[in-house]
Formats: C-alpha cells, structure tokens, sequence
C-alpha cells in the first residue's frame, strides 16, 4: 500500500512501522472530496497515494532495485487498471474558445486530472523502454466507450464486472502475460564453478522450478509439460523438460543441463518453448557466466549461503606448530 504524504507530496510505504491494516488501508485510500486525510502520530498526514503516482509501477520498480540490488530488471511486471474512457478530452482542445470553460481555473483542473491519468503513465514508461525489454512488462485496463464512472457509483459494479469478465475471454494480451508468469516459474543454478577444459568453460547445472509443489501438484506438472511437448533452449540446443531426474518422487522439479561457454563474460540464454506461445526467457536470463558465478558465490572466501564446502581447503597447521600448541594446552590442563 502506498500513501502520498500531505505536508512534503512523498510517497510513503509505511514499512518498518507497527501500523494495524485498518491504518494502511485508511492512509492509502483516503481520497479528496470522499475521505478525510489520515492523521498518524509521530509520522505526519496522509491521502491516497494517487494523488502522486496513480499507476505506481514506477514506484515499485524503484522499490525492486533497493531490494534485490544486482538482480537487474523483474522477470515481468504488471500494471493493473481500472478503467479508461474514450471520451476523455484533451486539457488543450482546438476549437470554439468558451469564455467560461476554458479560462485558467477549467484549464488547470483538466491538467491536474490528465496526470492522474494512469493510462498516461503507462504509456509513458513503455516508451522509454528498450524494444527488447517491452515484452515484459503487461497492462490489463477496460476501454469504456462512455465516460467513467463515479468513484463512488457503486451500481456501476456489476457493469465494470461484466465488461472485465469479457476482456479476459477475448484479449489477446492475457496469453503474453500467461506466457511470462509460466517461464518465470523455471530459474537455473550452477553446480560448481565450472572447469576451465579444452578451451572452453565446462558448465553443469539444474533448472529448477520456484513453485514448491505436493506430489499431484509435481506429477500435473510433468504431465502438462509432456503434453506440450515442452522443452528448454540453452544457447539455442533444444532440450527436453522432462528427463529421468525430474521423474524422481522425492525430488521437486530439476532438470540437468550441461553447456560450455568460451569465456566468462560470453551470455548464458536459456528459454522455454511448448509450455508458452513463444519462446520466453527463464528467470533471470538472460546472464554472462561471470554474473551468474557471483550471484551465487561460488567463489565467496568464507563458505556458501548454502554452506557447501569451497574449491580450496584451507592450509593445514604444521605438524610442529601443532605439537607446541597441544603441549601448551596440556601443561595449561595440569597447572588447573
């Protein structure tokens, strides 16, 4: 939930703080001219956080980037909308100039109202997006052919329902998100630090998949990517998604792949076909092979986040020295 704060404009996302449900929700909902700004004590006054950034996509970026630093870009967003009128006009129309509708108080309003526009905001942000970026990120939104309604006109509920319920069956864009929440599920991890043969970097890894999954949850799976005829592209080599490690009952989803690379900084690609329209990327991916080394710190020198022993074990104490230590330690014994 985010909130704009009356007093300095900020958003505020209210982490870190011991705030009841009720509070957040009264913060981030309070809207001029139907609710009454939200009064916290020690932390100031807050309205809904519209008011700022009525399609906070960009804020939640932000907030990815603090964290997960290093991990680049989300392996897909989406931008959910509630509405949008054909029939909104420009703040600056051509024309017949009213002397009344279009004098600087009607003027600023409608420019005050065009940004609130999170349809704007969207658009925005896409076009300032890489071409090879944009198939990532998905807004679902209603085009109404009248105005919008009221903020408050509930009876437009079961309208908006209906006209929801339609977009789903007919638009086209469901199946692109689909395609990127599915290939987000599949992610790929080294082995070890990959051995450095025939001029080449030897690789071995799994692809595993993020969705812990019962037993009918794990044969379901199996069998839909069997169906689809599923399979992984690492470095443009197809290979099958189901092998004889991922019919293991006591293991989750994994998948062994074994690639060589030239050199570190070379791109390691790994995509899946079948269980998407078109090939999608896997989380993560694209990466050079040095990223994904130090992403999992293979070679950190204290020890793992999975606490596995390192390449190098560390030097032995001289046999003499360790003589002296355990006759100190003996004399130190007896004088007790």
């Amino acid at each position: 939930m985010t909130s704009s704060s009356v007093k300095r404009g900020s958003i505020a996302a209210f982490e870190g703080f011991a705030l009841t449900h009720l509070i957040r929700a009264s913060s981030t909902s309070a809207a001029p001219w139907f609710f009454k700004p939200k009064v916290i004590n020690n932390l100031g006054t807050f309205q809904d956080g519209g008011l700022r950034y009525n399609n906070p996509l960009n804020v939640a970026l932000l907030e990815h980037g603090f964290l997960w630093p290093g991990k680049g870009e989300p392996d897909f967003a989406l931008s959910l909308g509630t509405g949008t009128s054909e029939a909104k006009g420009d703040a600056f129309a051509s024309g017949p100039q009213s002397p009344v509708r279009d004098r600087f108080l009607p003027r600023l309003y409608k420019t005050f109202m065009l940004n609130l526009d999170g349809e704007k905001a969207w658009h925005e942000l896409v076009n300032n997006l890489p071409p090879e970026r944009t198939m990532r990120y998905h807004r679902l939104n209603l085009t109404l052919k009248g105005p919008e309604p009221a903020i408050d006109d509930v009876a437009a509920m079961s309208l908006l329902k209906g006209y929801a319920e339609e977009k789903i069956a007919m638009d086209a864009q469901i199946t692109s998100l689909l395609d990127s929440m599915h290939a987000s599920m599949f992610f790929f991890e080294l082995d070890d630090v990959p051995s450095f043969i025939d001029d080449a970097h030897q690789c071995s890894g799994h692809i595993f998949c993020r969705i812990e999954l019962p037993p009918p949850g794990k044969a379901a799976l199996l069998l839909r990517l069997t169906e689809s005829s599923t399979y992984f592209l690492v470095n443009g080599v197809p290979l099958a998604s189901v092998g004889p490690e991922t019919k293991k009952k006591a293991l989750s989803f994994r998948r062994r792949v074994r690639f060589q690379v030239p050199c570190l900084d070379d791109s390691v690609g790994i995509s899946i076909r079948g269980l998407t329209t078109r090939p999608r990327s896997i989380s993560g991916m694209p990466k050079t092979l040095k990223q994904l080394i130090q992403l999992q710190r293979l070679k950190a020198p204290f020890g793992r986040a999975t606490h596995d022993s390192i390449e190098k074990s560390l030097p032995r104490i001289p046999m003499k020295r360790k003589a002296a230590w355990s006759e100190y330690y003996a004399r130190k014994q007896v004088k007790v």
